[in-house]
């Protein structure tokens, strides 16, 4: 593959109208260019200056997107240029071109209803870049999983329907923690979270440890 650079790949042609990010509108040709305003710029990669790469992490996240995202032409563009820049990237060589290719293209396609980038914001985590991949993850996926310990954290908009879901059969699947603004669902009680999701919230592109995955119907 040639690299003919991320600004002139085909995707990139796509237009980066509000930043990835905050959802603002873009109001210079840079924030257009990048997919991402100067105030997310700013305060992202100060939070992300000591972020350490995993470039072994970051290169299977962006063979998952390629997966993920079969017959999808601008996808594939994106993927081959993101593989390119990975190359010079793992030696130190302007790594931001590669985060510059994945923020543009996640800002481009952010309000599409069949956007797939969940394992694009994995790998910007994997570059270094964990509090905008974060940051990325709260506003592109209204349910969202993380692991803490023997728990998951369920993070989820406000709903009857999963909160009376959260007892199976007289049992409790999980509890509101309200430290942490979240469900607290044991590992163990897997099955249970899903079927009260697949009730609550069908159809919804959500992210969890292995990254996007969609909830059923």
């Amino acid at each position: 593959m040639t690299n003919t650079g991320y600004e002139n790949a085909p995707a990139t042609q796509l237009i980066a109208v509000h930043c990835c990010a905050c959802s603002l509108p873009l109001v210079d040709s840079d924030s257009v260019e990048l997919g991402i305003g100067p105030v997310c710029r700013k305060k992202l990669g100060k939070l992300d200056a000591d972020g350490v790469p995993e470039w072994e992490a970051c290169a299977e996240s962006l063979a998952l997107f390629s997966v993920a995202n079969p017959g999808d032409d601008e996808a594939r563009v994106i993927f081959e240029q993101c593989l390119d820049n990975l190359d010079t990237a793992r030696k130190g060589i302007e790594p931001q071109k590669l985060a510059n290719l994945i923020t543009h293209y996640v800002a481009a396609v952010q309000h599409r209803h069949d956007a797939h980038v969940g394992h694009l914001v994995d790998a910007l985590m994997h570059m270094g870049r964990p509090n905008l991949s974060k940051r990325l993850r709260e506003r592109l996926y209204t349910v969202r999983i993380e692991i803490d310990g023997t728990d998951m954290l369920v993070t989820c908009p406000y709903s009857d329907t999963f909160r009376d879901a959260m007892w199976n059969r007289g049992k409790r699947v999980g509890a509101w923690d309200r430290p942490v603004k979240a469900f607290r669902v044991p590992l163990t009680h897997k099955s249970g979270l899903m079927s009260a999701l697949k009730r609550a919230y069908p159809n919804t592109n959500a992210h969890g440890p292995k990254g996007e995955f969609r909830i059923e119907a």
